[in-house]
């Protein structure tokens, strides 16, 4: 009994080292990609990735990255490693939608999005996260009328900054023609128009 419990504690005790040594690399990712050095910045954040290959938080990173520099269909690759590691993110996250049509996929990424839509309505516990990317679905698929109607239907149980992201992208809904370019914006796409 002794003798597991001591490789338990041994092995528990290097995992957290790796960890750490993970935590490492990436904030070096971090101070690169700061002091705009991309290329070197890249290499880190795929190193910290390497080091802990389940991360979450440095595979988004490297999706957000790809996104920063135009790259949609790793983006689209990356994010679906992610879905492999956490669901969430391609079942009812948006995200996974957008990219494939900017990366070109017009009717992939536009069934994702109904997909997407779908998981989100049958959600009875909606966090504040999927009830906004339900109103940006609803923008999308019925229009800008009806998303107003669902963020002023919803708006009394938030706390302030809820209501406050809410009313902000009420005010983008009404400065904006199309919807798609509104959903790119959320997600810190740029649109370029040419998508749909």
């Amino acid at each position: 009994m002794k003798t597991y419990l001591l490789i338990f504690v041994l092995i528990f005790m290097f995992s957290c080292k790796d960890k750490k040594d993970c935590e490492k690399i990436y904030q070096e990712y971090v101070a690169l990609r700061m002091s705009s050095k991309d290329e070197e910045a890249f290499r880190s954040l795929d190193n910290a990735i390497k080091c802990d290959s389940n991360n979450e938080t440095y595979i988004f990173e490297k999706v957000n990255f790809l996104i920063s520099i135009k790259d949609y269909k790793k983006a689209t690759v990356t994010i679906e490693k992610l879905g492999k590691i956490n669901n969430l993110y391609v079942d009812k996250f948006p995200l996974i939608g957008l990219l494939k049509i900017k990366a070109g996929n017009k009717s992939n990424g536009l069934s994702e999005l109904k997909s997407i839509r779908s998981n989100l309505k049958k959600d009875e516990k909606k966090s504040f996260n999927s009830k906004y990317y339900s109103i940006l679905l609803t923008l999308f698929f019925e229009g800008k009328e009806n998303a107003i109607i669902e963020i002023n239907k919803k708006n009394h149980s938030y706390d302030a900054s809820e209501k406050a992201i809410l009313e902000n992208l009420k005010n983008l809904i009404n400065s904006q023609s199309d919807s798609l370019s509104i959903l790119y914006k959320s997600f810190q796409i740029e649109p370029d128009g040419t998508d749909i």
